[in-house]
């Protein structure tokens, strides 16, 4: 699977933000808490700017996340700390890293990954995701309807189970397991999840059930799973033969 790369998201401000940003700083050196009333009355004794402006302005800080209510940093500082940006760095190139992989990657102990972990979603550098029994991170631009496709995938098995379907599209179990060196149990485990996410769905004729890919929830994670566009349209025109077929008496 390819790494995630650089998915972090910015925001443009204006004159008056990055003036009041500045104010915002100030205060985060001087380990003060960064407050609206401490910003508004700063801004209004030394900007030229209406009341309706500064207010505007401080009002929109807070809604890019560039300050946060309580914080005594600002979204510029947030980086600055090492760990931070080491746990930041580290999501960006492995995304949907759970928190026991991410601790033992870079040696973290548990109460300091959360206090960190919580600060960049604060700042909204990345969100969580709970997926089966782990709570999985992303930075805040991938995309939230691609997230469980992506999860899914992740796991080895899955991914192998959803190639074989993706180059056989109307496979039957019994042909995919004679694919795979994998128990049955764990072959249904897996078809399981690929169904219940939607990248997979049945079609049953006959009494036969058969396998097909929803190659639509691919197309924007392909990528990261090396899924070329020539592998995907040459699916989706097999499945449609193959669907034609079973629609007349199956295999």
């Amino acid at each position: 699977m390819k790494s995630g790369g650089k998915l972090e998201v910015t925001f443009e401000l204006d004159e008056i933000e990055r003036a009041i940003l500045n104010f915002a700083e100030e205060l985060a050196r001087e380990s003060k808490k960064i407050v609206y009333k401490s910003l508004y009355y700063k801004a209004k004794r030394e900007l030229n700017y209406s009341k309706i402006e500064i207010s505007n302005a401080i009002n929109q800080l807070y809604l890019k996340k560039y300050i946060v209510v309580g914080s005594r940093l600002t979204r510029n500082q947030v980086l600055q700390n090492a760990t931070r940006k080491k746990v930041y760095d580290y999501l960006r190139l492995h995304i949907g890293a759970h928190i026991r992989e991410i601790r033992e990657k870079l040696s973290i102990t548990p109460h300091v990954l959360n206090w960190h972990l919580n600060m960049l979603e604060n700042f909204e550098y990345i969100y969580r995701i709970k997926f089966l029994k782990y709570v999985n991170f992303f930075p805040t631009n991938f995309n939230k309807n691609d997230v469980f496709s992506f999860l899914v995938l992740k796991n080895k098995n899955s991914l192998q189970i959803f190639k074989i379907i993706l180059k056989n599209p109307f496979i039957r179990f019994e042909s995919l397991k004679n694919n795979l060196n994998l128990q049955k149990s764990i072959i249904s485990y897996h078809l399981d999840n690929l169904i219940k996410y939607e990248l997979v769905f049945t079609q049953e004729t006959n009494n036969k059930v058969f396998y097909g890919i929803n190659h639509d929830k691919i197309v924007s994670i392909k990528s990261f799973y090396n899924f070329s566009d020539e592998e995907i349209q040459k699916s989706i025109k097999k499945q449609t033969i193959m669907s034609e077929k079973i629609s007349f008496g199956g295999k």
